[in-house]
């Protein structure tokens, strides 16, 4: 019998979880995610899988430096963290998009952070 990891089912995002995603975001560098988040949060992977609605609609509030730091956070944690990764499903792409529709997108030092931080070929922009 093999043990799989168990991860909790997640219908939306919490605000004390984007808070904590985003202030480590925020960190240069980012610090390790595997020894910054509590067992609670570091098994919460599924997040990854929410909807863009679902996604947009948490951060709908957002200006555009917290979102940002949410993407750093989001591209280290897919990189890191096992059960966070998201492939072409990656909530930074969903970002990425918001912050081009408020016309605030990724400058060209933010684009080269992710692109040196992620082995996710969809980052930021998605499937072509």
């Amino acid at each position: 019998m093999s043990l799989g990891s168990w991860q909790p089912q997640i219908h939306r995002l919490e605000a004390r979880w984007l808070e904590e995603f985003i202030a480590l975001g925020r960190q240069e560098p980012l610090p390790d995610l595997n020894a910054a988040l509590d067992d609670d949060l570091r098994h919460r992977g599924a997040l990854m899988a929410l909807t863009e609605p679902a996604w947009l609609e948490a951060v709908q509030d957002f200006d555009r430096a917290e979102i940002v730091a949410l993407m750093r956070f989001l591209v280290v944690a897919e990189a890191t963290l096992p059960g966070w990764e998201a492939g072409a499903g990656s909530p930074v792409i969903y970002l990425n998009h918001l912050l081009k529709r408020r016309e605030t997108p990724l400058d060209q030092d933010e684009l080269r952070w992710i692109k040196a931080h992620t082995s996710n070929r969809f980052l930021p922009n998605g499937p072509l």
